[in-house]
Order: C-alpha cells, then structure tokens, then sequence
C-alpha cells in the first residue's frame, strides 16, 4: 500500500524537475519556507508545466504579496477552504493563522461563526469570503475592502475556490493526524514554527518571470488601477493566460459561470473611487469594516 498523499498519480519529484517545472518549484520552496519540499497543491499541477506556473503566480502575487495584511488574506483562504469542505486547505492555512497569532480565527471558522471573531476587520472578512460561494450575496455589492486592493482579495478567495476543488479530487483530505486534539496541538507547534516564515516581506511580481504576457481585458480595467493588481498584470492559466486578474476570470467562468465572476466583481467596480484609507494595507490606518462585532472567546 502507498503512503503518498497523491491519488491517482504521482507529481513531479524537485530532484528530477526542469524546464519551467524547475523554475516554478525554485520559487516556491524560496517563497513558502520552512517547508521539506514543493507544497502538494502546487506539485500536482507539474504535469501541466503552464497551468502550474499559472496557478503559482495567483497564489503568490495574491496570497504572499502585495499591500494586505497576510493575515487578512490567510483569514479569506481558510474561511473559503472551510466553506467549500477542503480539510487540507482549512489545516495549512490555519497553521498560518496560528502563526500571526490569529488562532482565534481559525477556531471561529470551524464552528462557522464569525461572530465569534472579536476583531471587526476580520469577522467581515471572514463573513464575506464565505459569502463568495454565493452570486447573489449581498455583501459582494458592497465588499469589506476598497478597489485599491480589490485584486489581491478577489485574487485570494477565486484562488482558493479553485484549489479546493483540485485538492479534494488529486489529495487525501487531510495530512495532519485525524484525532482532532492531536490536530489541534499539532497546528498551534506548526504555527509556531512558521511564524517567522508568515511575516516574511515578499517582493511584489516575481511569478511574472515564469508567466506570459497579455493585454488585460478591457472589462477587467478597473483591477489595473489597483496598486495591489499593478505590479502582478499577467497571469498564463492553461493557455487562456493573460493578465492575472483574466486568468482569476476565467476561473470563475469555469467554476461557477460569469454570472458568479461578475457578482464577486461587482463590489469592486463599484467602488472604484473608494478612499486609499479604506485599504488593508500595510501602511495607513486600520479601516473601520466591520459591523458591530461580538467579543468571543473564539
């Protein structure tokens, strides 16, 4: 019986990659730290060097740079993960969570309660990643974020709606211990561990080496004006690949159809002109996002 987390296949081991496979798994170990080897989500995708590279760049330049708070972003990736029942993803970027010191939030995912998240910021973030699976939610209309770093929140929930799906189909659920408790310990060490690793500054646009070019559609103007979409403006998915945020499009479209891609953008288009202030990035104030929150223990 194998022991490997792959079912159906086997990825593309470091030791016997090259070409664009090569250079992708060069920048992720650089990027991700503190891990033995490429990440599973992202080694099952080497059969497809483009499509690997693809969804490498989404990650990286939505997840790990840019202008958001990387544990805002982490909160959007577990809330999604749990909401669309991917156990791996919710245990990965859980330990995330735990690293930057938001375990409370990762507590108040699992029991689908973002009530329980005490920060305001971060329970309507929570709220409206899990309300990403649905078109017609009303707090898509009106994000909890600004258009400024529209990108890299859209970027990071459509990621991660795409991941799940794969990870659940090529992946055993889950590679950390089953008994909860043991989980549990074992996600608040990991967590430790990587901590240093989760407040790494990640240089904005270095997928774009491994990406092609492509004018971005004219639909999509109003992610360029972004500063968080600026320095990451291509992003090659399969060979519909193009401009990230087309490449985040077309997923949608694959996904869940342009109705949904249009419901989860609108917010943004609409609130083009919102004020730099709003922005969860790194310089500047906190923004005042949330409603009016309940304090738990989480």
């Amino acid at each position: 019986m194998s022991n490997s987390v792959f079912r159906y296949f086997e990825p593309v081991k470091s030791a016997k990659a090259d070409g664009l496979v090569a250079h992708v798994y060069t920048q992720v170990k650089k990027d991700m730290g503190l891990v033995p080897d490429v990440p599973e989500p992202f080694s099952m995708h080497a059969p497809a060097p483009e499509i690997l590279a693809g969804v490498w760049g989404l990650f990286r330049e939505s997840l790990l740079a840019g202008r958001v708070r990387r544990e805002i972003k982490e909160a959007v990736a577990t809330a999604v993960s749990e909401s669309n029942q991917c156990p791996w993803c919710v245990d990965a970027h859980g330990v995330v969570l735990y690293a930057t010191g938001n375990g409370a939030t990762v507590k108040a995912v699992l029991r689908h309660d973002p009530q329980e998240v005490s920060h305001a910021e971060m329970q309507a973030v929570v709220q409206w990643a899990v309300s990403t699976r649905t078109p017609d939610a009303p707090m898509l209309a009106n994000p909890p974020f600004a258009s400024q770093v529209a990108a890299e929140m859209i970027g990071t929930a459509v990621t991660f709606h795409y991941l799940n799906r794969m990870v659940n189909v090529l992946l055993v659920p889950t590679n950390l211990p089953r008994n909860p408790w043991v989980k549990g310990a074992m996600k608040r060490a990991l967590g430790w561990l990587y901590t240093g690793s989760a407040h790494k500054a990640h240089v904005p646009g270095a997928a774009l080496e491994l990406l092609p070019d492509a004018p971005l559609p004219t639909d999509l103007a109003w992610a360029e004006s972004a500063p968080g979409c600026a320095f990451a403006d291509r992003s090659g998915l399969g060979g519909v690949g193009t401009k990230r945020c087309r490449g985040l499009c077309s997923l949608c479209i694959r996904g869940g159809g342009s109705g949904y891609c249009r419901a989860l953008t609108r917010g943004a288009c609409a609130r083009s002109q919102s004020p730099p202030g709003m922005a969860w990035g790194r310089p500047g104030p906190r923004p005042e996002v949330g409603r009016a929150s309940s304090r738990g223990t989480g």
